[in-house]
């Protein structure tokens, strides 16, 4: 838009300088509008979005609390150094702490309910090493968590499952309610007087030096310091930075009256997940069975939607009559490091992407410390 087009009022009231603008409205970009809010009460706080509910990982994740399975951790220590594992463990802990705190455990509809990395018969061999090397993770997360959080699980028959024979617990995840928590986030920002603005796309981000300016559908806004929290759709505005989007499926069947179970499954190192919603059941994931289409904007390829589709009728839900009400794609970003990217590309412009399918974990812990490096440049 021409920015002649753009009315005295709109300019004096919206497209007016800020001293903070934050560029995504999710888990990490509203954690960092608090954050900077709390800090600076004073100070201009903008949050901008293209979307209008937010359309990325915040809005459409499948609700888990969670940090790591054991086959997930150990995945992780083939490629990474037991140190780099341990900082990102920390971090999603400490991130599900705050966000617990943020927003209060009601409001967030967080259940303390556990979950159960699930194993096959085809799985005998990771099942194993998994057991033989809980003592270890148990040590390695004990400092974290305050108590071991990994047992084999006791009893499988209780759920009803089909196919799966062993499982190891964790004691220390849960589960969170998605829609209760982006709202709760943004009734926060609000109250405290951040300004959110969502339907307004950012073309281009200018560095300046000493400020920035922001490029926008609709005019421009000028900002002291700029944080980009867009997550796995970083690119688009920053085409150097290591992130891109991935894509997970996600189905939720109808209500089912006999399920009497509240707790989150992990399956084949957390490619598939699974919890009750209530009486529902929502399941997940499927990404790594096509890499082309993880990280395109092609349809749902078939093989992905007939895998969770037979998990359900062949382990989950056998010999139960259901229908899927609901399904949906969740994004999010991932790059060829595992690590949260953490930067300024530019003067003035902070980068908090890159959550690798953690955004519920890690999200508020990284919103703090891109707000802290921003104010450390104001």
């Amino acid at each position: 838009m021409n920015r002649k087009e753009i009315s005295f009022w709109e300019q004096s009231a919206f497209l007016k300088p800020a001293d903070f603008l934050v560029i995504g409205s999710g888990i990490v970009g509203l954690s960092a509008a608090i954050d900077l809010k709390t800090q600076r009460p004073g100070n201009r706080i903008v949050v901008v979005d293209r979307d209008a509910l937010g359309f990325g990982g915040t809005t459409r994740n499948a609700g888990f609390a969670c940090f790591g399975s054991p086959s997930e951790v150990l995945s992780d220590l083939q490629s990474m150094t037991e140190n780099e594992v341990l900082e990102l463990l920390t971090m999603r802990w400490e991130g599900l702490r705050l966000l617990r705190k943020n927003i209060g455990d009601n409001e967030l509809g967080y259940s303390p309910c556990g979950s159960i990395e699930l194993f096959t018969s085809q799985d005998q061999e990771v099942y194993e090493n998994c057991m033989h090397q809980l003592p270890y993770l148990n040590e390695l997360l004990k400092p974290i968590t305050g108590t071991p959080p990994f047992r084999a699980t006791a009893n499988l028959d209780t759920f009803n499952f089909q196919g799966f024979k062993a499982g190891i617990d964790n004691t220390q995840e849960g589960s969170i309610d998605t829609g209760k928590m982006a709202y709760s986030l943004r009734a926060k920002a609000l109250r405290i007087g951040v300004e959110i603005f969502n339907g307004i796309e950012v073309k281009s981000i200018n560095s300046h030096g000493t400020n920035c300016t922001v490029e926008l559908q609709y005019g421009e806004l000028k900002a002291n310091q700029v944080l980009v929290c867009t997550n796995g759709f970083t690119k688009q505005l920053l085409p150097k930075t290591d992130v891109q989007p991935a894509r997970n499926k996600v189905l939720l069947t109808s209500e089912i009256p006999t399920l009497n179970w509240d707790k989150t499954f992990h399956f084949n190192e957390g490619y598939f997940y699974f919890r009750n919603v209530g009486k529902r059941i929502l399941i997940g994931g499927g990404r790594h069975l096509d890499e082309t289409w993880e990280t395109s904007t092609a349809a749902v390829p078939p093989n992905v939607t007939e895998a969770l589709q037979n998990l359900l009728s062949d382990k989950i839900l056998p010999n139960t009559h259901y229908d899927i009400d609901f399904e949906w794609t969740g994004y999010l970003g991932i790059g060829r490091q595992r690590k949260i990217e953490l930067s300024s590309p530019l003067p003035n412009v902070h980068l908090a992407v890159r959550m690798g399918g953690m955004g519920v974990a890690i999200g508020s812990y990284v919103g703090q410390q891109v707000a802290q490096s921003a104010l450390d440049h104001f």
